[in-house]
């Protein structure tokens, strides 16, 4: 890095050298957020990079375990027995060399208990603007804040030929069924779209 001394009074000039280093900073990525059934295990999904080296995870409760422990980047964690709620991970970087503090980032899992599964007998739908609409569990299943990754919903025409979960312009004045599937004890119930 060169510089100059141009003191005008001297009319001398002058040329050094100097080192600097710069330090990366510790970078930390938790993941996505995830949500799980009551008493299933999540894995976690971290990376680190920049100048970190090493991490940990901590749980925003008390009472779980990690496998094989919390200094995995993929460890698995199983909440406390019968545990339903959020649960805010933290990933932590160890605090690299320099002026920049460790990476940290954070991902929520939420654990949901679902109780009985009532499906809305008869809806209407309507297509996008691409005359097409994805039918999610929300829209099926009775009651509020129903996750749809918990849930898987098939569509049948009333020949029972299955046609997944989207409904195309294929399908106006068609009469179809739903059946929607609670992944995490195999109830089901359906509906008529």
């Amino acid at each position: 890095f060169p510089s100059h001394d141009t003191e005008p009074s001297s009319g001398m000039t002058g040329v050094g050298t100097a080192s600097v280093t710069i330090n990366q900073s510790a970078i930390a990525n938790a993941g996505l957020d995830q949500q799980k059934c009551q008493g299933a295990t999540v894995t976690l999904n971290g990376t680190i990079g920049g100048s970190a080296t090493t991490s940990v995870w901590t749980a925003s409760i008390p009472g779980g375990t990690f496998s094989p422990n919390n200094t995995a980047l993929n460890a698995q964690y199983t909440p406390p027995a019968g545990f339903t709620g959020i649960v805010t991970f933290t990933l932590t970087t160890d605090d690299p060399p320099g002026l920049c503090g460790p990476g940290v980032d954070n991902v929520i899992v939420s654990w949901h208990d679902i109780v009985g599964l009532v499906c809305n007998e008869t809806l209407n739908i309507s297509l996008d603007e691409d005359c097409e609409v994805t039918i999610h569990p929300s829209m099926i299943v009775q009651g509020a804040n129903v996750p749809n990754d918990l849930y898987t919903v098939e569509l049948f025409t009333l020949n029972n030929i299955p046609i997944g979960n989207v409904v195309n312009g294929n399908f106006i004045g068609s009469t179809l069924r739903a059946k929607v599937t609670d992944n995490c004890e195999g109830n089901t119930c359906s509906a008529t779209l």
